[in-house]
């Protein structure tokens, strides 16, 4: 009906009264007198809410006349992608567990393709943002389930990576705003929940790192006015490099680890051409310094005290005798400029 005669309201129905028609199933059907209740097999009906689903993201797919995404097609694929994973969720968490991970794997498939695909065929703005969010989620719920705390984490960590990567794809501005605070819930939840950082809290600095490369590499595919969610993702970076080291590296090498920091950010300055990372480098030194004045002079042993004002001491007159050499540069090729 919705092919031949367009009746977009009746297809919204219709999408509604499938999923509440399965609902009914899984609680026994009390509207026939039976009791309330959950039921327990065949665990294969949960595929049938990706069946569901599967077709009617192809009707809005396939539509005859391929028109522009209206309000009724962006509340269709919405109700679509939003109800069937909800109710796919609710399934394999309360009754069909064997399989958790697979079948959220399974899902993701499904939705990323479906994304892939409206994109590939139409360029779409808004079903391809609500089955690829979609997507991500049941792939996460997949990690989380398959693998043991805290490795999941990492798994969900570097799985950002993905997400922003095929976002730039997408063109979706919303994707990558929407990933970077998934990205942030994610770290906070880790640093609640593990309690004891590992080596992992660095892994989600480095994520961060890349994460702003990738932003800036393909910064035109998105259209990007302002590099606001470039630097967030640094900003997150320069925080989590300094927590992480302070709570991993024993008191008396702190001051070194943070040095070393900003010696990396200072190489990436000058691979990359950017300065960004020097002021990075800039502000990290300046942290160390506090630190060293604050904490140090207290709590290091003489022998690492020493060798920390004097590791410092050196990194300052080096990064000075530097900053010196290129102005210099600059300002005779500047004159220049203006002659």
């Amino acid at each position: 009906m919705k092919w031949r005669w367009q009746w977009t309201h009746v297809f919204i129905y219709g999408i509604c009264l499938t999923y509440f028609t399965h609902f009914l199933w899984f609680i026994n059907n009390p509207f026939l007198g039976n009791t309330i209740e959950f039921v327990s097999a065949p665990q294969a009906n949960i595929f049938f809410i990706l069946i569901y689903s599967g077709i009617y993201g192809l009707a809005n797919l396939f539509r005859p006349d391929n028109k522009s995404e209206d309000s009724a097609l962006i509340t269709s694929t919405l109700l679509n992608s939003l109800a069937s994973y909800s109710f796919f969720l609710l399934l394999t968490i309360v009754k069909f567990n064997a399989a958790l991970a697979p079948s959220h794997l399974s899902a993701a498939v499904l939705y990323l393709l479906f994304s892939i695909v409206f994109w590939i065929r139409e360029k779409s703005k808004y079903a391809t943002f609500f089955y690829a969010i979609t997507g991500y989620m049941a792939m996460s719920i997949a990690i989380t389930v398959q693998f043991e705390r805290p490795d999941f984490f990492i798994w969900l960590n570097w799985q950002s990576l993905i997400v922003i990567s095929t976002a730039i794809w997408f063109r979706s501005k919303f994707i990558v705003v929407a990933n970077f605070f998934i990205f942030l819930v994610i770290f906070i939840t880790y640093l609640v929940m593990v309690g004891a950082l590992s080596l992992v809290s660095l892994g989600f600095g480095i994520v961060a790192l890349i994460s702003a490369r990738i932003l800036n590499w393909k910064k035109h595919r998105l259209e990007l006015k302002t590099e606001l969610m470039r630097n967030a993702y640094l900003t997150t970076a320069f925080f989590i490099f300094p927590y992480a080291l302070y709570q991993l590296v024993p008191g008396g090498y702190v001051i070194l680890a943070w040095l070393a920091v900003s010696l990396m950010y200072y190489l990436l300055s000058l691979l990359l051409k950017n300065n960004k990372y020097r002021w990075m480098a800039v502000l990290t030194i300046l942290l160390t310094v506090l630190y060293v004045f604050i904490i140090g002079i207290i709590n290091l042993e003489g022998v690492l005290r020493i060798v920390s004002f004097l590791v410092l001491g050196i990194i300052l007159i080096s990064l000075s005798l530097v900053y010196t050499r290129i102005k210099s540069k600059t300002i005779p090729e500047a004159e220049s400029r203006v002659d």
